[in-house]
């Protein structure tokens, strides 16, 4: 190599903002610029021994005993890329290192904000409660599970009755805080295998997986309904708040999601015909029985 192509190649080692590392072919470190002290600093490592343990890839890479071109490491809160690069005709190599910690964090970003996005698809944005997309995914995979398991399934439709004059009476900001207020509370009571979702307006759905009879789906439901008007009560109100639940059972009462929804529409129709709450299975409620 020529001897001004030397001089350029040390100014360009030794005044590189980058971690800059010349490597024997026997793994032996033989230069580092001052980029690479913060980070032999952290790793107790120097020149005239091995390189640290995170090179050893490339090491392999250069030998013809690995396929590693490049390696990532963290040093702190900053990330660096390595790559390996031969001399023609010397016994050593050159590493460089490349601070990609803007382009991680960039990354990192990029995510969390692809992840926003698809949690505001799938959710409820007053309530944060499932909406019918991801209920409907919650329903096919809790369907297979049943099937599975031969287990039954109860879905409830659950309808918030004299809503809509609380809501002309005091407002919308406070009929959203009724059933924000309602949807954490139904959340806190049931299990963590059962799903709690906004169907629309005033209406949520409770999806019940794992049921052994249709009674267990009944008991829930009761239990739902006196610890959420309980939370109603606390809030006094021109008109009296309750919840009307209408519930359908896989199988027993359709095998197709579509249908099951319309049963337990239908039940729930008959839970505020028989003067609203209360609990009507779709079983029991003369609609089955058409």
């Amino acid at each position: 190599m020529a001897t001004t192509e030397i001089e350029i190649l040390s100014r360009f080692t030794s005044e590189n903002a980058n971690p800059v590392i010349r490597v024997g072919h026997d793994g032996v470190i033989l230069y580092a610029n001052a980029a690479c002290q913060m980070i032999f600093g952290e790793l107790d490592s120097r020149v005239g021994e091995k390189v640290p343990r995170f090179l050893a890839p490339l090491i392999a890479g250069v030998s013809g005993k690995g396929t590693h071109n490049e390696t990532q490491a963290e040093f702190g809160a900053r990330t660096f890329v390595f790559v390996a690069s031969l001399i023609k005709d010397a016994d050593y190599f050159y590493i460089y290192g490349h601070d990609i910690t803007r382009l991680k964090e960039t990354e990192r970003e990029l995510v969390r904000l692809q992840e926003q996005a698809q949690a505001m698809a799938l959710h409820d944005p007053l309530t944060g409660l499932p909406n019918r997309t991801l209920l409907h995914d919650r329903l096919a995979q809790a369907i297979a599970q049943c099937v599975r398991l031969s287990k039954k399934l109860g879905l409830v439709f659950i309808d918030l009755d004299n809503f809509k004059p609380i809501n002309d009476a005091h407002g919308h900001q406070v009929g959203d805080e009724i059933l924000v207020a309602v949807a954490r509370r139904i959340s806190a009571t049931v299990r963590k295998t059962d799903t709690v979702a906004r169907w629309g307006g005033d209406e949520l759905v409770l999806l019940l997986p794992g049921l052994r009879a249709p009674s267990e789906a009944r008991a829930v439901c009761e239990r739902v309904k006196h610890l959420a008007q309980k939370e109603l009560a606390l809030n006094p109100l021109s008109h009296p708040l309750t919840l009307s639940m209408g519930v359908a059972i896989y199988p027993d009462d359709a095998s197709l999601p579509e249908v099951l929804f319309q049963q337990a529409d239908a039940a729930l129709y008959q839970a505020k015909a028989r003067g609203r709450n209360r609990v009507v299975l779709y079983g029991e409620s003369g609609e089955g029985r058409r």
